[in-house]
């Protein structure tokens, strides 16, 4: 190990040469070298770099084999993450170390722990806590008795999550990106007439390479169930292949493929419905294709066919449909406040009120009425216009509510004369 010491405006600098060529500058206001026992001190105020990493305490102590102790509040500033505690212990050599009653962030994902181990980039925390919420008490979090950063992820394990502090729901081990949140659990509570006050959750995982699993239960307090799954599939950054299966107690399933193409915003769809409900379509199969035509504008061509009996087998002949429809759609976004839909389609058969009999025009349109603060109301409205009239095929009325880590919704239907209320988890 070499040493030098240098004097500049009042404060001393030490630069050591450790291990594998690896330069260590240390300045602080303070600076004491014993040449017997080969340790530098330095005190009010230090600051050391080693190559990305950069640690800021009061006072610290660096013997000849690289081990550094740095004592009071301690800053760590890294590429991969932030983070603060009361003690350091940390080996240059092998680049390890280890952190007391931790706090830090990693790409605005916040975590606090007991201890936390450092091995390189890894972050390794006990008895922690992680969550997106900036509040001094989260609204959502997870907690976990083991949790490990690395890679842009963090993979917990058995856990729980908290609202407000309160451990509410046990969670299984999960493996969420530091970056991005659409891979983190979603959950939604709310009431609605079909489901009464219901529960739902989802989770996106990881799987193999360029893939990933998602798994989703919903649960009612009248017994209504729906379990779902979905394989996902990403051969280049741009293009993803899904197929996602939904099995539902009383309503009976679904199964979709999709392939979506993101540099052209375009999205594919095949989708099969089996209903077992009294008054519902026993079976349909349907086709939709979504497509960009020009800035803010977006058109789909569609075609639904279906069937007196359940779909069971795609290679099998399905026979003559009991009702089918086809079209094409516009779709143009005005503003963030308004956007219409134009369309013209062809039904026949028993759709219900879904559509009129034969070629139609239809007419929507999206609007934002109101926007104060945190609470926004929007208005969803639609219009089917055929030879022998005209059907209202959509009037709602939603209002929404920012409440930080949640987002309250409640929506009326005014042809169904059906309210529902959801609260979903923001992170």
């Amino acid at each position: 190990m070499a040493l030098f010491l240098s004097l500049d405006a009042g404060r001393a600098a030490a630069t050591n040469q450790i291990f594998g060529g690896k330069e260590i500058e240390i300045t602080a206001s303070q600076a004491e070298f014993d040449p017997e026992t080969q340790i530098f001190t330095g005190s009010d105020g230090v600051e050391i770099r080693s190559e990305e990493l950069v640690i800021r305490g009061r006072e610290m102590f660096l013997d000849q084999e690289g081990l550094l102790k740095v004592t009071g509040e301690v800053k760590l500033v890294h590429p991969d993450f932030f983070m603060q505690g009361e003690e350091l212990l940390y080996n240059f050599q092998t680049e390890t170390g280890e952190v007391k009653e931790v706090t830090g962030n990693m790409e605005g994902t916040l975590f606090r722990g007991s201890r936390a181990e450092i091995i390189g980039s890894s972050l390794f925390l006990k008895d922690a806590i992680v969550t997106r919420c900036n509040l001094p008490v989260p609204d959502l979090a997870f907690s976990a008795g083991r949790i490990r950063v690395e890679n842009e992820r963090i993979k917990t394990g058995v856990g729980w999550l908290k609202v407000k502090g309160l451990s509410l729901l046990p969670l299984p081990p999960l493996s969420l990106p530091t970056k991005r949140r659409e891979n983190w659990p979603v959950i939604h509570v709310g009431y609605d007439e079909d489901w009464a006050f219901f529960f739902s959750a989802s989770l996106r995982r990881p799987f193999l390479t360029r893939s990933a699993i998602s798994t989703g239960v919903r649960a009612g307090a009248n017994g209504r169930v729906e379990l779902s799954a979905g394989l996902h599939w990403f051969p280049t950054e741009s293009l993803t292949l899904d197929t996602n299966y939904a099995w539902n107690n009383r309503a009976g399933e679904q199964l979709v493929f999709s392939l979506t193409h993101q540099e052209i915003r375009s999205r594919f769809r095949v989708g099969i419905t089996n209903n077992r409900e009294a008054g519902k379509i026993p079976g349909e199969g349907w086709i939709r294709f979504s497509f960009p035509v020009a800035s803010r504008l977006t058109g789909e061509l569609f075609m639904r066919k279906a069937y007196p009996h359940k779909i069971t087998d795609l290679g099998a002949s399905l026979g003559d449909p009991k009702a089918e429809s086809f079209g094409g759609r516009v779709r143009k976004s005005w503003s963030s406040r308004f956007s219409t839909r134009h369309g013209l389609i062809y039904a026949q058969g028993k759709w219900g009120k879904e559509y009129l009999d034969g070629w139609q025009l239809e007419t929507a349109a999206t609007a934002r009425l109101l926007r104060a603060g945190p609470l926004s109301l929007r208005l969803e409205a639609s219009y089917l216009w055929g030879k022998e009239g005209g059907l209202w095929n959509t009037q709602k009325l939603v209002l929404i509510q920012d409440l930080h880590c949640f987002e309250a919704v409640l929506s009326y239907d005014f042809l169904e004369k059906k309210p529902a209320l959801e609260i979903d988890l923001v992170w």
